[in-house]
């Protein structure tokens, strides 16, 4: 954050006079550009900056009578109405404004990542302002920041120098990966609930599995209101494999993606092979992720570290931090 080090700000806002009605208020960019702030304040002895972009907005239900008060007072703008297309009836909501934070630079000339999550918009601002670019990738386990080779992902609470960007705490990153002799094993123990379904599934066209479907599981229209993935139907067809694989099949596949799967039952949009063929890989990475064998490489904080489909975790101090989104 080379733009935003703290000698930096410190002349920024000596030299320039703060927005109009804000004292502690200071542009970082053109007077006009009053979405791009620098805020000042105390932090016990010390002169802290608050990097600000934009703003956030919190909305709290009141009363039409608390609505109609603030309208008739000259208010209005800190309320708004709108109506409800569920109920047909008005909502009225108060609406609190404050600046969206991006980070705050201490004395120390450090940047803390102050956010659980950063927008697209603020990714864009924090790479003009740095020499790396920041961009998140669920298969890196969210927001990172890259410069050359190297690479930090970024959590909430991480504070690093301005000038290098190298954080003030060593951390850890731990990459999981599959552990192929345990999947082989893993996967040879389901070897009937794929045989044997693969093998009905071939054998039925639409019409038929749509009725199979239906008669293995008689409450499937309870579950059109459900969106994505329904573990319920999943962990039900889990317990069901050696008793009946073609029923813990069925159950596997409508749990995957409950909506998607319906919406194939209604309409004659694949065989029911296909079904089976596409489901099966989403099928083995639950049971990857329901069973214990992953194995996890570490990385040490600046590291390039490789994607991973099974997740990525950091850890701090020995302890596990949740990386920004």
């Amino acid at each position: 954050m080379m733009y935003w080090n703290y000698d930096r700000l410190t002349e920024i806002t000596s030299k320039n006079p703060p927005f109009r009605g804000k004292p502690n208020k200071f542009p970082w960019d053109y007077k006009r550009r009053s979405e791009k702030g620098i805020y000042v304040r105390k932090e016990e002895d010390d002169t802290v900056f608050d990097i600000t972009y934009y703003e956030k907005r919190n909305t709290e239900n009141i009363s039409k009578e608390v609505y109609d008060n603030y309208v008739s007072s000259g208010q209005s703008e800190y309320v708004r109405m709108y109506r409800d297309p569920c109920t047909n009836e008005d909502v009225h909501i108060f609406v609190t404004r404050h600046p969206s934070v991006l980070g705050t630079v201490r004395s120390d000339n450090t940047f803390e990542f102050t956010n659980k999550s950063y927008g697209h918009g603020d990714n864009i601002m924090l790479s003009n302002h740095s020499v790396g670019y920041f961009s998140i990738c669920s298969r890196m386990g969210g927001l990172i920041y890259s410069q050359g080779n190297s690479m930090l992902p970024v959590y909430q609470g991480m504070r690093v120098d301005c000038n290098t960007m190298r954080p003030t705490k060593d951390f850890s990153v731990f990459v999981k990966n599959v552990d192929r002799s345990k999947s082989k094993a893993l996967v040879k123990s389901y070897e009937k609930l794929f045989k044997v379904s693969e093998t009905m599934f071939k054998a039925m066209d639409h019409a038929s599995f749509k009725a199979s479907a239906r008669e293995v599981i008689t409450d499937i229209d309870n579950y059109i209101s459900h969106w994505g993935k329904t573990d319920e139907l999943f962990t039900k067809g889990f317990g069901l494999i050696e008793e009946s694989p073609f029923d813990a099949m069925t159950y596997m596949i409508l749990g995957l993606n409950t909506n998607y799967w319906l919406s194939t039952l209604a309409h004659n949009k694949y065989e029911p092979h296909a079904l089976y063929v596409s489901a099966k890989k989403s099928i083995l990475k639950e049971l990857y992720r329901r069973n214990p064998i992953f194995t996890e490489r570490e990385f040490k904080a600046g590291e390039t570290y490789p994607a991973s489909t099974w997740g990525i975790t950091l850890r701090v101090d020995g302890k596990e931090v949740e990386q920004c989104y």
